[in-house]
């Protein structure tokens, strides 16, 4: 097999295997990441050009793909690594390859560097909230108000808090909390909880404009994650907190 024939075939199964994680409901941001660390792969083999079987995909040769950037971190090198061991697994399974392209794999790991999201305190969460209730009523005030208490009173992620719908909301314990249902990765359903009192009156307005999901635009667009961040980083910044902007906190 040359090296033209090696590319070919791993540029066919790059995409099975992205079909195949999108059919496992993997999100479009998971998937970009598959995407973008196959494709450096598929680059590195050709300014290689030294293998021209995928059996040829070694422990080491792996191992020089995942460290040839010095500058990346760890975190980064790992990702690579857990990506890089899905990706052959799926090409020895098509292959039927019987364990030969990953078996020298399975206990190579690259430890993740422990990162600590150092939290909002109680007088920087007063601060943040109560520049929240004196900005002048209107749509975009009163959605982002709403966003930023069911992250910060629930603990729900960003992506999760973009897919909440109205109907996702739904008041027990004698009217006094609202049960949220979220869907979290792989599109696993769960559920959290916020006093409704801290709610009400954002609901109470935001239903008059508001068809399904809370995180739109005021031209019915749905808000990114960028978008997201970008607001919960203007609001903090605004309130006078200026070391920790971002949805994490």
């Amino acid at each position: 097999m040359d090296n033209e024939k090696l590319l070919s075939l791993l540029v066919k199964y790059q995409k099975a295997f992205i079909n195949e994680k999108k059919t496992l409901n993997a999100s479009n941001n998971t998937l970009s990441v598959y995407n973008y660390i196959l494709d450096e792969f598929y680059e590195f083999i050709v300014e290689d050009g030294t293998i021209y079987d995928v059996l040829e995909i070694d422990k080491s040769y792996v191992l020089s793909f995942v460290t040839n950037n010095e500058k990346a971190s760890t975190n980064t090198k790992s990702l690579k690594l857990s990506i890089m061991k899905s990706f052959l697994s799926f090409i020895e399974e098509e292959e039927k390859l019987d364990g030969k392209l990953t078996y020298s794999l399975k206990k190579l790991t690259i430890k993740k560097e422990s990162i600590e999201v150092e939290a909002l305190d109680d007088e920087e969460v007063i601060k943040l909230l109560e520049y929240l209730r004196t900005k002048k009523v209107s749509f975009n005030s009163v959605r982002d108000r709403l966003l930023i208490k069911l992250i910060l009173f629930t603990g729900v992620r960003a992506s999760e808090c973009l897919g909440i719908n109205l109907s996702d909301l739904s008041l027990v314990e004698d009217d006094t909390v609202y049960k949220v249902r979220v869907f979290g990765k792989g599109s696993k359903e769960r559920f959290v909880y916020i006093a409704a009192d801290k709610i009400n009156r954002e609901l109470e307005y935001l239903n008059e404009f508001l068809v399904d999901y809370i995180a739109i635009t005021n031209k019915n667009k749905a808000m990114s994650r960028i978008g997201l961040y970008k607001m919960i980083s203007n609001k903090m910044r605004a309130a006078g907190i200026y070391k920790k902007r971002c949805s994490h906190t």
